[in-house]
């Protein structure tokens, strides 16, 4: 259980860390094209504008349809993770630490599952971008 919640972990701080790196570039690379546009953007800069709205509505509904997904998965893990605590009687230390670890697992399943649309679309937005198409 503790190797899985590791894994997640690593997994959301991996997520994270290249975000931190990918969002500004994107965002230098549609700010300066915004400027560069000035007030009569060409069709090509407003094709970009458009899709950068589109990909936001976009991301944000897969993100939150991947949430209610884990949270419904979270919630039977921890069921699960539950009942076996539960059945061994007395309830031993052993049992509820692996209690914890599963809701652990669980809450950073749901947020790593929320991220993952977020982050794959600034990932490709920065390769785009840095590409110049």
């Amino acid at each position: 259980m503790q190797a899985r919640v590791n894994h997640r972990s690593r997994q959301l701080q991996r997520q994270v860390s290249e975000m931190a790196w990918a969002v500004p570039q994107v965002i230098q690379q549609r700010v300066g094209r915004m400027i560069a546009a000035g007030p009569m953007p060409s069709a090509v800069d407003q094709r970009e504008f458009y899709r950068m709205g589109a990909e936001k509505v976009a991301a944000f509904q897969e993100s939150w349809m991947a949430a209610g997904v884990g949270v419904i998965t979270a919630q039977q893990e921890f069921a699960l993770a539950w009942m076996q605590a539960m059945m061994t009687l007395p309830c031993q230390p052993q049992s509820i630490n692996q209690l914890f670890s599963a809701g652990h697992a669980a809450a950073l399943g749901v947020v790593g599952a929320s991220l993952a649309p977020v982050h794959g679309r600034a990932m490709g937005n920065a390769r785009r971008l840095r590409a110049g198409t």
